[in-house]
């Protein structure tokens, strides 16, 4: 054994075959890669063995080594030879001897541990080294290839047991199908895509017992997540149920208890919260309908009002001092005395009016940049700073650092119609920020302030309890510590309604109305507060407003395409945007026309269209950007506007607000 040994050390078979070898032409052998030396494979042998039956000198490892050597004599390597004999050859997959000897091995019972052992070679349990790749790539790869053509085979004979043969669904179709036979129809024409999904859903230590899993009661994130996004999109529970079933999502009393418990656990921390966090939370009507199902007397659906309200907290901004509140009485007495006068709205007005104006021009220039046909990323001065949008006047901090809670509280059976809902509902909520008890309450309205955010009417229903109980004893009962104010987004809403009234027109006419039917623009006929009326209007107006100042770049310009005015400087494209809006979208330029041309009223109506909107514009960006003092700038504008709307709603709450910010509010309630 060691003269075989020392022979095969020695030996050039164990050196990978020259490409020249005339034995390899016309044959797609595989990359050989160096072998190891004798004495290397027997080391490696020993190490990766797990039990060896028999000494190391017992004849199957002589007749290897004989074997082995006669493959050497022939001038073969253990790869090619393999090759050869598996197929490799046109005489060796004819030959009967080769054939016979081929097929034998094929169905012998060692060629399944030889793959094994190929991809995973055993090792020994006293082994610290790692255990050596040996074939696990190329047979891993193998595996990965052949296992997706076997499935794609079998989903092609499963295909027609699935495939529904026409879009139109009849009574046949569904009641011919039968799950049980279906299932029994799948194992049979796709066992090997049954068994991966089945060995999918056990562990390995499921597999070696024989265990096998429910589906129904598998429990993971993804089903969590399902479960959770159907309640909410208001799956009943028997539907809930049968995705359990089917093993896709959580049970409909899991679901609901999950729930429940999130709730708790967000109200427990929104109340440590409010203890050392600014925040604020708003409320509104919601209105939930009740669908039925059965027969019954009471057959109509019914639709019940209540109130819903939210929680809003900054972790990064620290809750006002205790001695605030004894300022802001103190500041309110100051203030009643002393209201905001029409000399002081229209200070405010020309304080804001420069940075309004050069957000205004921005816009002018952004909707030139912006246009396809200019195309900025080819213009020569696309990195100016003349391009740039203007520095905001007072900007809220921003990123993940400030990054604003929102917590859902429970929903109130109250409609808040009535003062005394509102009332209700202030207690309610109380209740659920954890202010149970009179003298929790009683020390909470002398140390702190809640702001309460909300609509026009909420606002005001707040603000008359006020009225109505100030000549109560205590803090609590008068609602001192409560500042209501509305939210900006009613005020767009408000705002763009205003425009909507004032330009409607007719079909026939230059208006609102008109422009609405050139561009197919569906449902903004009537003003209406519930559905998207109020982004589909905002969206017409931006459209509107484009259109109108392309046309205006034109004639100031003096082109006839936005591709021309590329050949401008960005300093000359900001003149030329200042002369929009001075020219085109002003109050100047609405007094000059009206007393160089009276007559001409199409363009007199265009030049306050233009100023309005634009005004609209800068307020949506402002909100956008969280710029709070480009907002507080705009409300002196909006004042004016709603009052000459007679909208005496807001101009009420424009007025309130304006003498809290410069009359009755102390620095750090501003």
């Amino acid at each position: 054994m060691e003269e075989i040994a020392d022979s095969f050390n020695s030996s050039p078979w164990l050196e990978p075959a020259s490409p020249d070898d005339p034995s390899l032409s016309g044959s797609a052998l595989p990359d050989l890669s160096s072998y190891l030396s004798f004495d290397d494979m027997m080391e490696v042998d020993d190490e990766n063995s797990t039990e060896i039956h028999g000494d190391d000198n017992s004849d199957i490892v002589n007749s290897v080594l004989r074997v082995l050597q006669a493959i050497h004599d022939e001038g073969l390597t253990l790869g090619r030879f393999l090759w050869a004999f598996s197929w490799g050859d046109k005489a060796c997959v004819s030959h009967p001897v080769v054939k016979n000897t081929r097929t034998a091995f094929m169905k012998s019972r060692e060629l399944p541990d030889i793959l094994r052992n190929w991809r995973l070679p055993p090792r020994s349990s006293k082994s610290h080294k790692s255990r050596t790749d040996a074939g696990r790539n190329p047979l891993e790869t193998f595996a990965v290839e052949a296992v997706e053509n076997m499935l794609h085979t079998e989903m092609d004979l499963i295909d027609p047991l699935l495939r529904a043969s026409e879009d139109r669904l009849t009574k046949d179709d569904l009641t011919s199908l039968d799950i049980s036979d279906l299932e029994a129809r799948i194992q049979e024409l796709a066992p090997t895509l049954w068994s991966l999904f089945n060995n999918l859903c056990m562990s390995t230590k499921e597999r070696k017992q024989g265990i096998s899993k429910d589906l129904g009661k598998l429990c993971n994130r993804f089903q969590w997540m399902l479960a959770v996004y159907f309640k909410f999109k208001g799956l009943t529970a028997k539907g809930g149920d049968t995705l359990h079933a089917l093993g896709l999502a959580m049970s409909s009393k899991w679901t609901t208890n999950a729930v429940e418990a999130m709730s708790a656990e967000a109200m427990a921390e929104v109340k440590n919260l409010i203890k050392c966090c600014a925040s604020f939370f708003s409320y509104d009507n919601v209105y939930v309908t009740f669908h039925i199902y059965s027969q019954r007397l009471d057959k109509s659906q019914d639709q019940s009002a209540g109130t819903a309200a939210t929680v809003y907290v900054n972790k990064n901004i620290a809750q006002l001092p205790v001695s605030v509140m004894k300022e802001l009485q103190s500041s309110w007495r100051t203030g009643m005395v002393n209201p905001i006068t029409s000399e002081d709205i229209i200070y405010l007005q020309q304080k804001s009016a420069l940075p309004i104006h050069d957000a205004e021009v921005f816009h002018v220039l952004q909707v030139l940049i912006d246009s396809p046909d200019f195309s900025l990323s080819t213009y020569e001065h696309r990195d100016s700073s003349l391009l740039s949008p203007p520095p905001p006047v007072t900007e809220l901090p921003c990123g993940p650092g400030y990054r604003t809670l929102q917590y859902m509280l429970g929903s109130l059976p109250i409609p808040e119609a009535t003062y005394e809902d509102n009332d209700k509902v202030i207690s309610e909520l109380l209740d659920q920020l954890g202010y149970k008890s009179q003298e929790m309450r009683h020390q909470m309205a002398r140390e702190r302030i809640q702001f309460v955010v909300g609509d026009q009417l909420t606002v005001e229903r707040i603000r008359g309890l006020q009225q109505l109980l100030c000549q109560e004893l205590n803090s609590y009962e008068r609602l001192d510590y409560i500042i209501p104010v509305f939210g900006w987004l009613h005020f767009q809403m408000a705002f763009a309604k205003s425009l909507h009234k004032q330009y409607f027109g007719t079909d026939a006419g230059k208006g609102l109305k008109h422009a609405f039917a050139v561009l197919v623009r569906k449902g903004l006929e009537r003003r209406v507060t519930q559905g998207p009326f109020h982004d589909n209007l905002e969206h017409a107006l931006y459209d509107i407003l484009e259109a109108h100042l392309r046309a205006c770049w034109l004639s100031v310009a003096g082109v006839d395409q936005l591709k021309d005015l590329r050949k401008y400087t960005p300093s000359q494209l900001r003149g030329f945007a200042e002369h929009v809006v001075r020219d085109y979208a002003s109050s100047n330029a609405m007094v000059h026309l009206k007393r160089s041309h009276p007559a001409d009223t199409v363009r007199w109506q265009t030049m306050m269209f233009l100023r309005n909107t634009l005004l609209y514009v800068v307020l949506d960006r402002a909100i956008k950007h969280g710029d709070v003092g480009m907002m507080e700038g705009v409300l002196p504008h909006a004042l004016v506007r709603f009052a000459g709307g007679q909208n005496s709603k807001y101009t009420v709450e424009c007025l309130e607000l304006l003498q809290g910010l410069h009359r009755e509010w102390p620095p750090d309630v501003r």
